[in-house]
């Protein structure tokens, strides 16, 4: 099993992939895991052969959208006056390292991995027909072409210990929690966003989730990053990005996974398999992913807290997470009792995928 980096690493490390400058896919950066990479884009793109297609269309169509709500929830804005910063979205081929490095642990599960959701219908299947036998013989009206009862209940039998097995693996976790962005990448030192359609498909099918709904999980997760980084303040102040680059963890991604939490929630009536996608894919993330639910809880101004206490950290120079939270904290106590803001609808805006700017 590959280690992580450890979690006083900083989020924007030379080391990980997205601290990259090289430009047009992910980077495996080794011969061994560019096999694993070549390897898992023939499967992606024999087992679901639309997958690029759906990615491509899920970004369409939600990119303006999620940037306006960005915008709107987080005050900071690309476009200041006559200054504007691009950060434009790619679809990319390849693997991320460390997904590359997971992956490899398990050769011979490949087929499972992209076929599980098959499989687990199979189990469904096999088992409602033995339940329905004898009204099915009566359906068919040949007895003779129908298979025995007892070959039924011996097929869901073993595509359920398959997926049994799979499970004591503990694969999907490993595979998922991998503690770095690898189904997209904000590439910070470019700027721009990358969204890797191979490990979304990949992922998409092992937590039995549509494409379209992960690809705006990932895309709202890493255009929080640019718009963290890069979006100016009512001052016109971004976040330093030798700062940025030296933030814990923690910090950087909990920004991240509470904006894209917020953006799901709130296009639920729309969309509701973004949110679903979210907390699957939040069930099986640990560390400085899912760290945020503790700074917040649903009942507080949550919206205004986090973001005052984003501003300051950026302003401060801030990269330690224990002062992040006291910040959090600090912030808590002042918004008590303020009388709460009011929230304007946020609209659809078109908008230039090849300018990046909004």
């Amino acid at each position: 099993m590959p280690t992580p980096l450890p979690e006083d690493v900083p989020w924007g490390h030379q080391s990980r992939h997205y601290a990259s400058l090289e430009t047009g896919r992910a980077d495996v950066r080794n011969e061994g895991l560019a096999d694993i990479e070549r390897r898992w884009g023939h499967l992606v793109r024999a087992a679901m052969p639309k997958a690029r297609e759906e990615v491509e269309q899920a970004f369409r169509q939600w990119n303006g959208i999620v940037r306006d709500q960005l915008r709107n929830e987080m005050g900071l804005r690309l476009s200041v006056g006559g200054e504007a910063q691009s950060v434009p979205v790619r679809i990319c081929d390849g693997l991320p390292r460390p997904l590359a490095a997971a992956l490899q642990e398990f050769p011979d599960w490949e087929w499972l991995m992209l076929h599980r959701p098959d499989v687990e219908a199979t189990v469904r299947g096999a088992q409602l027909l033995a339940r329905h036998y004898d009204e099915a013989r009566l359906t068919i009206g040949d007895a003779a072409s129908m298979a025995p009862e007892s070959s039924l209940i011996e097929v869901a039998t073993s595509a359920k210990q398959l997926l049994e097995r799979f499970e004591q693996l503990n694969a999907i976790k490993r595979i998922v929690d991998c503690q770095e962005d690898v189904l997209g990448g904000y590439h910070f030192r470019i700027p721009e966003v990358r969204l890797y359609w191979v490990p979304i498909s990949i992922v998409s099918r092992l937590l039995g989730i549509p494409v379209d709904a992960l690809t705006l999980v990932v895309l709202a997760h890493e255009l929080a990053h640019a718009y963290s980084h890069l979006g100016r303040d009512i001052d016109g102040e971004a976040w330093n990005t030798n700062t940025f680059a030296n933030a814990d963890m923690a910090i950087v991604e909990g920004i991240a996974q509470f904006y894209a939490q917020v953006i799901c929630e709130s296009l639920n009536m729309r969309f509701p398999a973004a949110r679903h996608a979210f907390e699957t894919l939040l069930a099986k993330q640990s560390g400085a992913y899912t760290a945020y639910r503790d700074w917040l809880d649903s009942t507080e101004r949550s919206g205004e807290i986090m973001r005052v206490a984003m501003i300051e950290c950026r302003s401060r120079s801030t990269t330690s997470t224990a002062d992040f939270e006291s910040m959090v904290d600090r912030h808590r106590q002042q918004v008590k009792g303020r009388p709460g803001r009011a929230r304007s609808g946020v609209a659809a805006t078109s908008f230039d995928s090849s300018s990046g700017v909004q």
